[in-house]
C-alpha cells in the first residue's frame, strides 16, 4: 500500500491541519519542497521560494544541511504557542 502525499505550498497548510486526537481527524501526510534556511536544535526552517517559510520539528534521524534543497514528508500538527496561519 502506498502513502498518498500531496505536494503543497505554505499557504495550504491550514487545509491539512489537525488539532490533535480530539479533533476526530487523522492528520494526513503532505510533501513540501524547500531550501533549508535555518537549523536550531530540533527545529529547522525551510524557505519555499516566494511562498514563505515553514518551521519543521525534526526527529533524531533527520540529517539536514544548510542551503540544501529538501523534499519533506510530514504531518501538519498543532504546536503550543505557534500559529500555522499565513501572515
Amino acid at each position: 500500500m502506498s502513502l498518498v502525499t500531496p505536494r503543497i505550498l505554505p499557504e495550504y497548510l491550514q487545509q491539512f491541519y489537525s488539532s490533535g486526537p480530539t479533533s476526530g481527524r487523522i492528520p494526513s501526510a503532505v510533501r513540501i519542497l524547500g531550501r533549508v534556511s535555518s537549523l536550531r536544535g530540533e527545529y529547522a526552517t525551510i524557505t519555499c521560494g516566494d511562498h514563505g517559510d515553514i518551521t519543521l520539528i525534526l526527529n533524531r534521524d533527520s540529517h539536514l544541511q544548510m542551503d540544501r534543497m529538501v523534499d519533506v514528508v510530514g504531518k501538519v500538527v498543532e504546536v503550543e504557542g505557534v500559529s500555522i496561519s499565513q501572515e
